[in-house]
């Protein structure tokens, strides 16, 4: 389903219908040009979010980016503005760049191929950004895949320049900043930054902990049947995972990768819609 409810704008506490939203926000990063898959389609992205006017969010300018291997869309409506960035279709190319090393960043150290996609697009999105708040409206960053690693790193900037944002929701996303760095982000944006992670999405994982790769925020998993949880034990999470793999077996497709989908988080979500866990 589309979104037919408001987007809570003014607050920064969790809020299952803006991780709704935010979720279809990443899918529609990935609508593409006919004829050009490495470009996002302004036009469809437009048409989609104007879909949704039934909730009384209806979306008046949008930009997109397309620089190298980043695409992104900043979406501005009359409270809040969405910046949005895309994953990646080319991932023989992205799995090369897990293995970069990290590079120092004034909150700590950073995965060097990640901030260097940021940087492709970041400075024209700030000032896009700051074009589109023209009613003080709040903004929100969201990715899926790579787009949730970049979006982490957008966030880390706003924090750097002491600038004003209201939320982070990111799906299936990798690690893409140190412990250092994970825990001055984690203290700068407490109770902001929602993570969420699908059953047994493999991308989650990497690069390794023991590269040094840490993840930020608050992690809101996504069991076998679609149900929400910030507080599983690890055991009852590996207990989860090891069940989905079992169930998998008989099916066609990867666990690992086809847990990545953005749709399957979507479709936790809408089945959850109204659902807060107790701790947040």
């Amino acid at each position: 389903m589309l979104p037919n409810f408001e987007f809570k704008w003014d607050t920064t506490r969790y809020s299952p219908q803006n991780a709704y939203w935010l979720a279809q926000a990443s899918q529609l990063a990935y609508k593409a040009i006919a004829d050009d898959k490495s470009t996002i389609d302004e036009s469809k992205i437009f048409e989609a979010l104007n879909s949704w006017d039934s909730s009384g969010n209806l979306f008046t300018k949008i930009k997109t980016f397309n620089k190298n291997s980043t695409q992104s869309f900043v979406a501005q409506s009359e409270n809040f503005i969405i910046a949005s960035f895309r994953g990646t279709n080319e991932w023989q190319d992205w799995l090369d760049n897990l293995n970069l090393p990290a590079i120092p960043h004034n909150l700590g150290r950073v995965h060097r191929g990640f901030q260097n996609a940021l940087e492709d697009v970041w400075d024209e999105m700030l000032a896009t950004i700051d074009q589109f708040k023209d009613n003080h409206q709040t903004l929100w960053l969201t990715g899926h895949s790579l787009g949730g690693a970049l979006a982490t790193l957008a966030a880390a900037e706003r924090i750097d320049e002491d600038q004003p944002w209201n939320g982070l929701y990111t799906f299936g996303q990798p690690r893409c900043v140190d412990r250092t760095m994970a825990r001055n982000i984690n203290v700068e944006a407490r109770g902001r930054i929602f993570r969420f992670q699908n059953n047994n999405d493999i991308v989650t994982r990497i690069p390794q902990r023991l590269m040094g790769y840490s993840h930020t925020g608050t992690f809101v998993y996504i069991d076998k049947n679609k149900e929400i949880h910030t507080d599983i034990h690890w055991w009852n999470q590996f207990l989860d995972r090891f069940e989905g793999i079992l169930e998998a077996l008989p099916k066609p497709g990867v666990d690992k990768i086809e847990d990545h989908s953005i749709s399957d988080y979507i479709a936790a979500l809408e089945k959850n819609i109204n659902f807060i866990p107790r701790d947040l």
